[in-house]
């Protein structure tokens, strides 16, 4: 993949495409779109100038909307990309413009030095200038420079986040299949040696003013007791490990 072939210049600024972004991420371009329009509605004021509507064409020459953005838009975009391969060209992407930035700037600076050439034939008062000039140039390539790192971390720390969230989410759904492997369902239980309510209630010696508890224990209305868990057991022959549930 040629870097340079990421992004292009459009009144002297590097930017890419919704479209370009889809092809190379491998998404769909109108999820892509869609993600757009969802930044841009979270805060309009700032992050609409990162993007431009525009209008290209699909494969079959129709018409087709898709969006310019700047270095700042394509960075809070991809922020939202993960995985191995998202950062891989992400990373394309950051040399991409770091390389059409460069670009830029060698071509600003050799319009400089035509001015500055023709400056010397008629004017020897351009020490100031260019010294006020350069200075600029340092601060926005300090500022780039801070922006790249800010991203870089962004990147980093959302993907350990992510991961962190998908192992956590991958031991919660062990520890709930190892809770269920241990409980018995009282209702389960009573259908599965096919007795009544009332013969369960028989079973286990409660008298005719406690029947009613089979219902509640098993429509989870009320705990069943440990000593009341502990006898259920010993009459259906279960495991001591096991936990009776509704």
């Amino acid at each position: 993949m040629n870097e340079l072939n990421l992004v292009e210049v459009i009144n002297n600024e590097a930017v890419t495409t919704s479209k370009q972004v889809a092809e190379v991420f491998e998404k769909e371009h109108r999820n892509v779109m869609r993600d757009i329009k969802n930044l841009i509605q979270k805060d309009a004021p700032k992050i609409e100038r990162m993007f431009l509507e525009d209008e290209t064409t699909d494969s079959y020459g129709r018409p087709q909307k898709q969006y310019i953005m700047n270095r700042d838009g394509f960075s809070l975009l991809a922020m939202g990309f993960t995985g191995s391969k998202a950062l891989e060209f992400k990373l394309k992407y950051i040399e991409a413009f770091n390389q059409m930035e460069n670009e830029i700037k060698r071509n600003q600076l050799g319009e400089l030095n035509n001015i500055y050439s023709e400056k010397m034939l008629n004017d020897d008062s351009y020490d100031e200038e260019i010294a006020n000039i350069d200075r600029q140039f340092e601060e926005y390539l300090s500022l780039a420079n801070r922006q790249m790192d800010m991203i870089e971390r962004l990147s980093n720390r959302r993907e350990v986040l992510a991961n962190k969230k998908e192992k956590r989410q991958r031991l919660q759904q062990q520890f709930e299949d190892e809770r269920r492997s241990n409980e018995v369902s009282l209702r389960e239980l009573r259908k599965q040696h096919d007795m009544t309510q009332q013969e369960l209630a028989k079973l286990l010696e409660l008298d005719n003013s406690k029947q009613a508890y089979i219902s509640m224990w098993e429509n989870g209305r009320l705990a069943i007791p440990k000593y009341m868990q502990e006898k259920i057991k010993e009459c259906f022959g279960i495991s001591d490990d096991k936990v009776i549930v509704k």
